[in-house]
């Protein structure tokens, strides 16, 4: 009876440790989807190494004209941004002026600047490049819209990546970091 008794009681033990996992996992806030994990708008909280790996959060997520970023690889912020209607990936720069893009992706949404336009000097982290100053007709992030935004294209190897700069987030209503996550209001 004793023995009985006592494997019950690590049974109970066992399935109480777990009990939390299974219930978040479980109740509705978060599904797995195709393997990866889609969170309904609700932050997972991972308590332990086990857990983070077994429910990847969602780099983006949107609520209508809210967006939130999860913080990446090397500690950025990128974002899923549609320019002119077409699909691109952006890191978020708030060293960045403008809205920098490489030349081979501006020409994918449809800016060509004549070669007289690239007639500015800008300083990045491969030294100095020759950009054009550009309007887009629309840039969208999730349920967020901006019209004419100011842009730069970089012309040569000055440029690796899309960069989403403050010509963009300047005219959000409301744009603040806390902790691994940006959050951009419009």
């Amino acid at each position: 009876m004793l023995r009985t008794s006592i494997f019950v009681f690590v049974i109970i033990a066992i399935a109480a440790g777990y009990a939390p996992d299974f219930i978040e996992r479980f109740s509705g806030s978060e599904f797995s989807s195709g393997g990866k994990s889609v969170s309904g708008g609700h932050t997972a909280r991972a308590s332990s190494k086990r857990n983070e790996t077994a429910r990847a959060e969602p780099r983006q997520s949107s609520q209508g004209r809210k967006i939130r970023l999860k913080k990446g690889r090397g500690g950025h912020y990128r974002a899923d941004v549609r320019v002119n209607g077409r699909k691109f990936q952006m890191m978020v720069d708030t060293g960045a002026s403008l809205i920098a893009l490489t030349a081979r992706d501006a020409r994918r949404m449809g800016v060509y600047p004549d070669a007289r336009e690239f007639k500015y000097e800008t300083r990045t982290a491969n030294g100095i490049a020759r950009i054009a100053v550009v309007t887009l007709k629309e840039v969208k992030i999730g349920g967020i819209r901006v019209k004419n935004v100011r842009a730069s294209v970089h012309r040569g190897k000055g440029l690796d990546t899309n960069l989403l700069g403050m010509s963009f987030l300047n005219r959000l209503s409301k744009f603040n970091f806390e902790g691994d996550t940006l959050t951009m209001v419009n």
